[in-house]
């Protein structure tokens, strides 16, 4: 039987003065830089950007860009508690190249989101859309009333929106 030589290692250890961790190096990026600003998403996410009112952008813009002048940030923040929160917010679209009554088909997702609510609770988010996307809608909901009552009443309520036809089949994806 053959044995393995087996060698010890030795881990070194290193002292440094303690002014090394003072070294600036070691410093923190400031927050300007580390933390995204609403033009990054708009960048990462053109699609969706283009579903928010613009004036909710500018206002989460200046809020992120203009945080060192506390008068500016005062203003900013009270335009932002009256605008909707994104929770309440609805998307609906329909393609108007599409003739409503052609989509018979739609796709439907109910799905909880890591979004949590004021109970701390997460959030659960419809999306409806067709094959071809020309139909597409987004909304949230607490999950205290995910039932089969709310999904009938939000089906009815898209219909009525965007007047599109009930579909004559739904298709439940994920």
């Amino acid at each position: 039987m053959a044995s393995l030589p087996f060698t010890s290692l030795h881990s070194q250890t290193y002292h440094h003065p303690a002014s090394f961790l003072n070294a600036p190096s070691l410093s923190r990026p400031s927050p300007s830089r580390s933390i995204p600003t609403v033009n990054h998403f708009v960048a990462a996410f053109p699609s969706i950007s283009d579903s928010i009112p613009r004036a909710s952008i500018s206002i989460l813009h200046s809020i992120g860009e203009q945080s060192a002048s506390s008068q500016t940030t005062d203003d900013a923040l009270d335009a932002a508690a009256s605008l909707e929160s994104p929770l309440d917010m609805e998307i609906c679209f329909l393609d108007p190249e599409t003739p409503p009554a052609s989509i018979k088909e739609w796709e439907i997702d109910f799905c909880s989101r890591p979004i949590l609510d004021i109970r701390g609770k997460k959030m659960w988010e419809l999306i409806v859309c067709d094959a071809t996307v020309s139909l597409q809608f987004a909304k949230f909901f607490p999950n205290n009333v995910i039932n089969s009552v709310t999904l009938k009443e939000a089906i009815l309520s898209i219909t009525q929106a965007l007047g599109v036809p009930l579909p004559e089949r739904v298709r439940f994806f994920r």
